[in-house]
């Protein structure tokens, strides 16, 4: 059931994110709204590729202390970032 959650937490993080580039959020970052727009649209997707195969590289990683603790710090950002927004 734990493994369960976990996907169901991690695919709305994917969804958030999907929905964040609809909206165009990366003006929220400091960083990227000093860019021209198709700039900063981009860096911001392109950040996310290299950042979400990491995430479910190490999510499923063969040292289960690796995978436990990855799956344990994404779990804590999402409880973070809910209470964010």
């Amino acid at each position: 059931m734990r493994t369960f959650l976990f996907y169901i937490g991690f695919a709305t993080l994917v969804a958030h994110e999907l929905d964040a580039i609809m909206h165009k959020e990366w003006r929220l970052l400091y960083f990227f709204r000093k860019l021209p727009e198709d700039i900063a649209s981009t860096l911001f997707i392109g950040a996310h590729v290299p950042l979400l195969a990491l995430l479910m590289w190490l999510a499923h990683h063969g040292s289960s202390t690796v995978q436990q603790g990855t799956r344990s710090a994404i779990a804590l950002f999402l409880v973070i970032h809910t209470v964010i927004h």
